[in-house]
């Protein structure tokens, strides 16, 4: 099978004559690589709100944002930097008491009663979680003896 042999020499000249080139990594090179990321416009998303379900609220009923949001124009975000009113919040300006909160719901249109039952419904979801953490260690004892 003088066939067989042509074949294979062919694979080997062709696996021969290919060249590969090595990239050492920038670990390698010792290299800083400096990765930025910039962007010339930008495009706003104004979300409504709903009553939410995240135990973390301590107090009332939690908010969260709505599917449901309006597109505003594209605009240069140097521009838009530029014409801001009001500085960035900082992180504690985020936080809302549960009055503010309440009053927000309301003026999207919730009555005082779903508000209160989602207040509810969240200590609800608050206890059953401090409970499973409070449990969790004999979890595991009773997994060892069923397996």
């Amino acid at each position: 099978s003088s066939s067989d042999t042509s074949s294979e020499k062919n694979e080997k000249s062709e696996s021969e004559s290919k060249s590969y080139v090595a990239f050492p990594q920038d670990h390698e090179l010792n290299v800083k690589v400096r990765k930025t990321v910039t962007f010339s416009t930008t495009r706003i998303r104004e979300y409504d709100i709903t009553i939410g379900d995240n135990p973390s609220c301590t107090s009332g009923a939690p908010i969260s944002l709505d599917w449901d949001y309006t597109l505003h124009d594209e605009i240069e975000v140097d521009l838009y930097e530029a014409s801001r009113l009001h500085p960035r919040r900082t992180r504690r300006q985020f936080i809302m008491n549960d009055f503010k909160r309440r009053d927000k719901l309301w003026s999207f249109g919730y009555t005082i009663e779903e508000i209160d039952k989602a207040a509810k419904d969240v200590d609800v979801y608050r206890r059953q979680r401090i409970l499973t953490v409070y449990f969790q260690p004999f979890y595991r004892i009773e997994e060892l003896f069923i397996t």
